[in-house]
C-alpha cells in the first residue's frame, strides 16, 4: 500500500491521513470499521475481499473499492530451515497434486481456492522492491 501511496505525497503533504487506526484484527473487522466511520479507508488484499464478496455479500456490499494497487503474489507457504528438504519436496507435491483429489473441491471451493503452484523467493522480489522504494521515500508507515 505504501508503494501505491507513493503517487499521492508531495513535499507540501508528506501525510496522507489525519490518524491511522491499526491492529483491527481482521478482514471483517476493517470493513466492519469502514461501515460504521471508524476508519474511512483501509487496504484489503484482493484475495480477502473475494473471500468477504462471496460469503458475506451484504456487508462486501457496504464498501467499494476506490483504487486497486498493482498485483503481488499471495503469501507463500513457508518451513523452518531445520525441516528436511526431502520433506519440504514431499509437502510441495502434496500441495501441487491436491487439485486433483476428490477431497479438495468441497474444502478448497468455499474458500475460492482452485490449487496451488511451486514459488521461489525471487517470485516475491516485487515485494521488497517496492517496501524500499517507500522506505527510501521516507514512507515507513501509511500516515
Amino acid at each position: 500500500m505504501r508503494y501505491h501511496l507513493l503517487q499521492y505525497r508531495t513535499p507540501e503533504r508528506p501525510s496522507l491521513y489525519s490518524q491511522v487506526v491499526g491492529d483491527l484484527g481482521s478482514v471483517r473487522k476493517l470493513f466492519e470499521s469502514i461501515c460504521d466511520g471508524t476508519i474511512d479507508v483501509a487496504a484489503v488484499d484482493a484475495y480477502w475481499h473475494l473471500l468477504l464478496r462471496h460469503h458475506q455479500p451484504e456487508l462486501a456490499a457496504r464498501v467499494r473499492v476506490v483504487e486497486s494497487t498493482a498485483t503481488a503474489p499471495l503469501p507463500a507457504f513457508v518451513a523452518s530451515p531445520a525441516v528436511p528438504g526431502e520433506i519440504i519436496d514431499r509437502l510441495a507435491v502434496g500441495f501441487r497434486s491436491a487439485q486433483d483429489q476428490s477431497w479438495f473441491r468441497p474444502l478448497a471451493e468455499p474458500i475460492m481456492i482452485v490449487g496451488f503452484a511451486a514459488s521461489c523467493l525471487d517470485d516475491f522480489s516485487i515485494m521488497r522492491t517496492r517496501d524500499l522504494e517507500a522506505n527510501r521515500a521516507g514512507y515507513s508507515l501509511p500516515a
